[in-house]
């Protein structure tokens, strides 16, 4: 019997397909121990402070935020990956690291922590860098203004309603923030109250939070009293929208002899107030 004689070119073609073979399977033999052994990641180090200050959305310029009105801080994530609360602040800073004390904030919110060592530079702490970052925890609340007639009920057309603000906000307010041997220390209180009655009535300013209404009573410059010269039934859900603004103003000092004025702080609510004609109510009184 004789050998099968093949073709020249089926010969080539068939050394070729087991060429191709033999190359698959040692690459995927390198791939499999590349898989199975992955490379250790590094150790996070010891973690400092580090970013540049005064880039926070959040500004004293800005009239009710990010120096400590109603609401929280914007959050934004610290670099690096590291892990977070809903308020942007660190939660796996190690102790004695000096980020502790700028965990939250603006100054967190900017950069959080790097480890030691990665090549970018640890700027010093100022205290007007910490009065950011006092400002930021002031956290002023939102005004609670008191009214006569009380609201929910009609005033009337031609007798003055009253504004004040709630007495239980017009306490002093402090904050103090530390980093090291830096610190600052702010106080902050209520300073003047501007009412926008709307519909067009001039606004009202008064020193404080107002003065309570008090039966008999008439009204003064320390005041702030509002006389509607029209109902409100043609205003928007038959009420006039009423601006209150309570400005907060104070000191702060720091390490180094440092201190001076805060910049205003204000802050704002806006609430409904219904007026009627004196002739639509029975006696028209309080």
């Amino acid at each position: 019997m004789h050998s099968p004689v093949y073709h020249p070119r089926f010969l080539s073609m068939m050394r070729a397909a087991i060429t191709a073979t033999v190359v698959i399977m040692v690459m995927g033999a390198l791939v499999g121990t590349a898989w199975s052994n992955p490379p250790t990641p590094p150790s996070p180090g010891p973690w400092k402070w580090q970013g540049n200050i005064g880039d926070d959305p959040q500004t004293p310029a800005r009239p009710g935020r990010g120096v400590g009105s109603s609401g929280d801080g914007p959050g934004r994530q610290p670099v690096g990956g590291a892990p977070s609360s809903d308020r942007g602040c660190r939660t796996d800073i190690p102790a004695d690291t000096g980020c502790d004390a700028l965990a939250c904030g603006p100054l967190s919110a900017i950069s959080g922590c790097q480890p030691a060592g990665a090549g970018v530079a640890v700027p010093a702490v100022s205290p007007q860098d910490l009065l950011q970052q006092a400002l930021y925890e002031l956290r002023l609340p939102k005004p609670q203004i008191v009214t006569a007639p009380p609201r929910g009920t009609e005033g009337v057309v031609g007798l003055a309603e009253w504004f004040w603000l709630d007495p239980a906000q017009r306490t002093s307010r402090s904050v103090r923030q530390s980093a090291g041997d830096v610190w600052v220390e702010l106080t902050a209180s209520p300073q003047t109250m501007t009412v926008h009655p709307g519909g067009g009535h001039k606004p009202v300013s008064c020193p404080g939070g107002g003065v309570p209404y008090q039966a008999g009573a008439a009204a003064s410059a320390a005041s702030c009293t509002v006389t509607y010269t029209r109902s409100s039934a043609r205003q928007p859900g038959n009420a006039y929208q009423v601006t209150a603004t309570v400005s907060w103003g104070g000191t702060w000092r720091g390490s180094g002899g440092a201190g001076g004025a805060l910049t205003p702080i204000t802050v704002t609510s806006t609430f409904p107030v219904r007026i009627a004609e004196g002739q639509a109510l029975n006696g028209g009184g309080r």
